[in-house]
């Protein structure tokens, strides 16, 4: 029987975030990622969203699973995994990864208490890996963390290679989130010569981020930031400067305090993830290693911060996407328990949007101008600095060109990115691969759900047949819990939520109570009160016609009461005010 291989996506295909691709090698299964997709502050509570691991079941859940890097879209439901494989009653799997990834997966098992699991066995399956070493996942599969350039450090492209009997070996290259810098960091220049991971032969497949694939020519470095950056610190004279990054981008983070240091300001951070992961970092290092060494300047704490006057201070904070508790959002409303915005303050934004959270950020930085700050974001920013103050960690048009050329694959799959950002890629990839004879039948367009099968005909590798998944089953994060994307009680929230929510207490003696709470738009005094009364005259309808002569004196029978009546009193709301409010009813005094 013919070995297959087998790919498709549980998330990030078709989507920004979420990311989670699933490489199957004859019946190993072998998931690379678990991250998460943030939700809209108006989704009901619902604070993100990522793929349900039990999707593989008790007898297929993997034993091994791979990270790539550190961004939550990566790493956000790492928990998860854990959860799953303890709901199944499956091995707890070994999570692969880069030490940094490692040391913050570490820090959301003993902080993460909406998901159960046991802690310490999770602890135990965490394994670090070196990069630029292939390593045996498998018996017979082979990968290769392969150290990248991204806006976080220790982010890797994967190599994986499967020996496979009476057939070519099988290889898939995978970039995961990269670009291409040709300015050197601490650790050196990673440019295209990285994705020679088998010594000049073609990967059978290349996986390819797609996500800048729509912008042309090359992505901005890092180091082209930090001199129009300093200008802009340089310019903000009067108040405190709040700027606001990624709390993962720690070259980022690094040069910054180092330029606050040159322009006399003094350093803290602000934010939870922040001051988290700068943390972590220190523990392995990582500034040492990787960004420029900032030991021996002292990071204060809100507290000492205010022994300086405000034009020395700098604050390096989190929520520049406008997320509800993080700490820009909360000095947009003036809730934040160390800060207040004051007239002269700055806020600099050194950030992109990400697509899906523009109104908010927008309400965020309308508030920060309100209470009289400043505010540098984008273009605006780029005009008052003199050049751009951000750099994405994603390769643009001209990057994902050089590196198709470079790899030749036999085939090339887009992937992380929305449907426009996948078919910007796979337009890119056809047009290049005229240059290595690539059959254009060879760029394979899939978001998430769709299987590529492949099998060795013929000599090579070929892609033989293409499944869709029905349904991707999903769970929603909330502050303190986590539910399925089906669970009916998520419908009652969507129906409170937009139509409010009626509560009726029908007595055994025919008296009715009636409380109404949201349930007509703009509602004065007078038209609740009319509606309590048409509620009470219903509820008493309903008594004389059928509960008093058949009062339910039994629990289940009461309860399929309760419900007959709360549905046909959502019927009778909604013919009235042509609102769908949430109703219950309650029959008491048996």
């Amino acid at each position: 029987m013919a070995q297959k291989f087998s790919f498709y996506s549980l998330g990030g295909s078709g989507e920004v975030g979420m990311n989670l691709l699933v490489f199957n090698f004859g019946d190993q299964t072998v998931p690379v990622d678990a991250g998460v997709l943030f939700a809209d502050a108006n989704d009901f509570g619902i604070e993100a969203v990522h793929p349900n691991m039990a999707y593989f079941g008790k007898s297929k859940f993997p034993s091994k699973w791979v990270i790539t890097h550190g961004h939550e879209d990566h790493i956000g439901a790492a928990m998860e995994i854990f959860a799953a494989a303890q709901r199944l009653g499956a091995p707890v799997p070994k999570i692969y990864a880069p030490s940094l990834v490692i040391g913050l997966i570490k820090s959301k098992v003993l902080d993460d208490s909406r998901y159960v699991f046991n802690r310490d066995e999770a602890l135990q399956n965490l394994e670090e890996v070196d990069t630029d070493v292939e390593i045996e996942l498998h018996d017979n599969i082979f990968i290769r963390f392969i150290e990248n350039r991204h806006s976080i450090v220790q982010s890797c492209s994967l190599a994986f290679r499967w020996v496979v009997k009476d057939s070519e070996d099988f290889r898939v290259i995978h970039t995961s989130d990269f670009k291409l810098d040709h300015r050197p960091y601490r650790d050196g220049v990673k440019n295209l010569e990285i994705f020679d991971a088998f010594e000049g032969t073609r990967p059978d497949l290349l996986l390819i981020d797609s996500t800048n694939s729509e912008r042309d020519g090359h992505t901005v470095s890092e180091a082209e930031i930090i001199e129009p950056l300093e200008r802009l610190l340089k310019k903000c004279t009067s108040g405190r400067i709040f700027i606001s990054m990624f709390s993962s981008n720690l070259l980022r983070l690094a040069n910054t305090v180092l330029l606050a240091k040159k322009v006399g300001r003094a350093v803290s951070l602000a934010g939870r993830s922040m001051q988290n992961t700068v943390q972590i970092a220190r523990g392995l290092e990582i500034f040492h290693k990787y960004t420029p060494d900032i030991s021996g300047i002292e990071l204060v704490d809100g507290g000492q911060l205010a022994n300086f006057p405000p034009h020395k201070q700098l604050i390096i904070c989190s929520g520049s996407q406008g997320e509800m508790r993080s700490v820009l959002m909360r000095l947009a409303q003036g809730v934040h328990p160390d800060y207040q915005i004051q007239p002269g303050d700055s806020v600099i934004l050194s950030s992109k949007v990400i697509p899906g959270n523009e109104k908010s950020i927008s309400r965020m930085m309308n508030g920060l101008m309100r209470r009289g700050a400043q505010v540098y974001m984008g273009d605006y920013a780029k005009i008052q600095a003199g050049g751009p103050i951000h750099s994405s960690g994603h390769a643009r048009r001209d990057e994902l060109a050089q590196v198709m050329r470079f790899v030749k694959p036999r085939h090339i799959i887009p992937v992380h990115g929305e449907l426009r950002q996948l078919m910007s890629c796979a337009e890119l990839a056809r047009d290049e691969g005229k240059n290595w004879g690539l059959d254009p039948a060879k760029v394979l367009l899939t978001e998430n759900g769709g299987i590529f099968v492949f099998e060795f005909m013929d000599g090579e590798w070929r892609q033989t047949l293409r499944e869709n998944i029905p349904e991707i089953p999903r769970l929603l994060r909330f502050e303190n819990f986590v539910a399925e994307s089906l669970d009916p009680f998520l419908k009652s929230r969507k129906r409170a939520a937009l139509g409010g929510v009626i509560s009726m207490v029908i007595h055994s003696e025919g008296s009715v109570q009636v409380q109404a709470s949201g349930v007509l738009p703009e509602a004065s005094t007078v038209k609740l009160e009319e509606l309590k009364t048409y509620l009470e005259d219903w509820g008493r309808d309903r008594y004389r016609g059928r509960l008093a002569k058949d009062w339910p004196r039994h629990d289940a029978k009461r309860i399929d009461m309760e419900k007959e009546l709360a549905d046909e009193l959502e019927r009778y709301v909604r013919k009235l005010y042509r609102t769908r409010s949430l109703a219950h009813v309650h029959l008491m005094g048996f």
